[in-house]
């Protein structure tokens, strides 16, 4: 079984950040950011995901100056496709997230973008 957690460790830093998603429905998702510690930025990605409804699990940690992006695509067409990237630039992680989206979307663009960084 793949295990989806990607961790990124962009340089050594104070700061972490985490995304959590609900990986039966990927609209429930939750990001921490600015976090001091790994186990706050990820309790804290849980708690927020657990308060919209789903049931999250950590997809995504990284630490140090960065962002991160995630992508989801609305509607029943497509089942559950999404997509996750970290980098040094907003741009660079939403370039990741974007082409892992496309693949799971079988090349449908995903419209739903979020990002946080560091």
């Amino acid at each position: 079984m793949k295990k989806l957690i990607t961790v990124f460790l962009l340089m050594a830093s104070s700061k972490f950040g985490a995304l959590a998603i609900d990986k039966s429905n990927g609209f429930y998702y939750s990001w921490s950011y600015d976090q001091s510690t790994l186990a706050d930025a990820e309790k804290r990605a849980l708690e927020e995901c657990s308060e919209k409804g789903g049931k999250g699990t950590v997809v995504l940690i990284w630490s140090g100056e960065g962002c991160a992006a995630y992508r989801t695509i609305a509607g029943s067409s497509i089942n559950n496709a999404f997509g996750w990237g970290v980098a040094k630039t907003k741009q660079e992680a939403d370039n990741i997230a974007t082409s892992e989206c496309l693949k799971r979307s079988n090349g449908k663009p995903a419209s739903n973008y979020v990002w946080a960084c560091n």
